[in-house]
């Protein structure tokens, strides 16, 4: 595939229906650090979502990450009002609706100075998944070809392979 050395070796994760490769250099975060960090995250207020993490990836630098999540309530509604959170919080750069490889996605991007947020829901089987991407503002055109492959390596896992 033309974006394949773009990627690193694929994660076929047991706990998502889907298959993904992060960006080539990215690793998948320890054990540990992960259930401190999801812990944390389970435990935030501002959520206005109840998710859970199921993998977070990260860059050599360690300067960027990409989080993949299940939101628990698979509500179009409440993503709908998740969305509009998002664009009274935050500057929207751009908000995309696509389908690709049998996905339906809602591409979110969020800037400040210092960070770049891509946000994709990931609508499957009435499931619903987030892939966060965040970056550094300054190393965000060396990433993006990456993060491009990155969506597009997802791909449907068989039902009896799970």
């Amino acid at each position: 595939c033309t974006g394949c050395r773009y990627l690193r070796t694929g994660c076929n994760e047991s706990c998502v229906p889907f298959s993904f490769h992060p960006p080539i250099n990215w690793t998948k975060l320890p054990k540990e650090q992960f259930q401190i960090i999801a812990e944390k995250i389970s435990t935030l207020d501002s959520l206005e979502i109840e998710v859970i993490l199921k993998q977070i990836f990260v860059s050599k630098e360690e300067q960027n990450v990409c989080v993949i999540s299940n939101i628990v309530k698979d509500d179009v509604l409440i993503i709908a009002q998740y969305v509009d959170l998002l664009r009274n919080q935050h500057e929207i750069l751009q908000e995309l609706d696509f389908a690709y490889n049998g996905f339906l996605f809602k591409q979110i991007s969020i800037n400040n100075d210092e960070k770049i947020m891509l946000k994709f829901l990931i609508y499957n089987d009435n499931k619903i998944f987030m892939i966060d991407y965040l970056l550094k503002t300054n190393l965000y055109p060396n990433q993006v070809r990456a993060i491009e492959s990155s969506i597009g390596s997802l791909s449907k896992i068989n039902k009896e392979e799970i």
